[in-house]
C-alpha cells in the first residue's frame, strides 16, 4: 500500500519531516476539535490545529514540510506523534483529535508539550481491530487504505479511530517497522491484521471460549450428593460412639429456679395464685350515700356509714377491737 498526504518538501533520505536548525518545543492547552466546529477534518486523521504564532516560530527555525511533532502529556508518561492540518487556533491552544487525547490520557484544557521531530518512513504495520464489526465492512482493506491517507504518523501502542458510514472503529497499532514510530507519507507500507479482541481467535474470544467450555462441562451432581450424604452419616455415627450430646449442660434461670434440660418434655408452667382472702376487707358492706334517697342518707349519716344492722355485726362481739365504725370519732363545733 502507498499512502500520501502531508504536503510537499521533506527531509532527505528515508526521513520524514525536516529540521534545518534547532528543535521546536512549546506547550499548549489541548482541546477537541468540537470547540471550533472542525470535527470532521480533524477526527478523521492525526493532524492537529495550531495557532498562527507556531507557524512563525517554525519558519524561524527553518523546519520544513511535512512538519511532524511528538506530543506528550504534562508529566511525559504518554507520547504519540502527529502532523499539522492548519494554523488557525487561538493563541496558547491546540486542537487534537479526541482519540489522540484518549491515548495521552488528558482532558479538555490539559497542558501538552509539542516538539518537532523527524521520523523514519514505515515499511510494515500490524493492526488489530477492537471489534469484529470492522470485519463486517464490505471491503475492510480498502476502507483502511483510504482512511490512512489522512494520517501522517503511526505510533506503536496507539489506538486510532477509523470512520466509515458514520461508524467509528477503534484499531490498535500492534507493531511497526523499522521503528516504534514512523511516518507513512508517500511510502509503501505492508499491512498485516491480527484477530479482533472479541473474535474467537482474539484475546477476548479466548477468554469467552474458556468460560463457555467451563459452563458446558458435565457436572456429576448425583455422585457429589451421595458423597455428602455419606459424610453426614459418618459424622452422626462418630457422635453416637463418643456419647456426645449437643447443648446437654445444666443451666439456671434468672428467677433462681433450675432451668429444664433441653430435650425433656416435662416442663411445668406455674400459674400465679391470688393472695389469700385473710386480711382483705369486704367493701361490699359499705354503701355509697349518694346512691340513697335523702331520708335514707340522713338516717345513714346518723348511724354512720357501714353500720348496717345485718348478720355481719352480730358476728363481732361488743368488746371486739376489730369492729369497724365509720366516722365514730368525737368532734367539736366552732360555736
Amino acid at each position: 500500500m502507498q499512502y500520501g498526504g502531508g504536503g510537499g518538501g521533506g527531509g532527505g533520505g528515508g526521513m520524514g519531516g525536516g529540521m534545518g536548525g534547532r528543535q521546536y518545543s512549546q506547550s499548549f492547552r489541548a482541546y477537541p476539535p468540537s470547540f471550533v466546529d472542525k470535527s470532521d477534518a480533524v477526527e478523521k486523521g492525526d493532524k492537529i490545529i495550531l495557532p498562527a504564532s507556531a507557524l512563525d516560530n517554525l519558519s524561524r527555525l527553518r523546519i520544513t514540510y511535512p512538519m511532524l511533532f511528538e506530543v506528550s502529556n504534562k508529566d511525559g508518561t504518554r507520547k504519540t506523534h502527529c502532523g499539522v492540518l492548519e494554523f488557525s487556533a487561538e493563541e496558547g491552544m491546540a486542537y487534537l483529535p479526541y482519540w489522540m487525547m484518549q491515548n495521552l490520557c488528558i482532558l479538555e484544557g490539559d497542558v501538552v508539550q509539542l516538539r518537532s521531530t523527524s521520523l523514519a518512513k514505515g515499511t510494515f504495520v500490524k493492526f488489530r481491530p477492537q471489534s469484529v464489526a470492522f470485519l463486517d465492512v464490505s471491503n475492510p482493506k480498502a476502507v483502511l487504505e483510504n482512511s490512512l491517507r489522512n494520517f501522517a504518523c503511526l505510533t506503536k501502542g496507539d489506538t486510532i479511530a477509523i470512520t466509515y458510514n458514520r461508524n467509528v472503529y477503534a484499531i490498535d497499532v500492534m507493531d511497526l517497522k523499522p521503528d516504534n514510530q514512523v511516518t507513512i507519507i508517500e511510502t509503501d507500507l505492508n499491512v498485516d491484521f491480527e484477530a479482533p479482541i472479541d473474535h474467537e481467535d482474539g484475546i477476548g474470544g479466548a477468554v469467552a471460549k474458556s468460560r463457555r467450555e467451563a459452563a458446558a462441562a458435565p457436572m456429576d451432581v448425583g455422585q457429589s450428593g451421595a458423597a455428602a450424604a455419606a459424610a453426614m452419616e459418618e459424622e452422626e455415627e462418630k457422635e453416637e460412639e463418643s456419647g456426645f450430646a449437643a447443648f446437654s449442660g445444666a443451666g439456671n434461670s434468672l428467677s433462681g429456679r433450675t432451668a429444664p434440660k433441653v430435650g425433656t418434655a416435662d416442663i411445668s408452667v406455674t400459674t400465679p395464685v391470688p393472695p389469700p382472702e385473710e386480711g382483705r376487707q369486704d367493701m361490699s358492706k359499705f354503701q355509697n350515700p349518694f346512691n340513697l334517697r335523702a331520708e335514707e342518707r340522713a338516717a345513714q349519716m346518723k348511724k354512720g356509714f357501714g353500720t348496717e344492722t345485718d348478720s355481719s355485726d352480730d358476728e363481732l362481739g361488743p368488746g371486739d377491737s376489730t369492729a369497724f365504725a365509720a366516722f365514730s370519732g368525737n368532734g367539736n363545733s366552732l360555736r
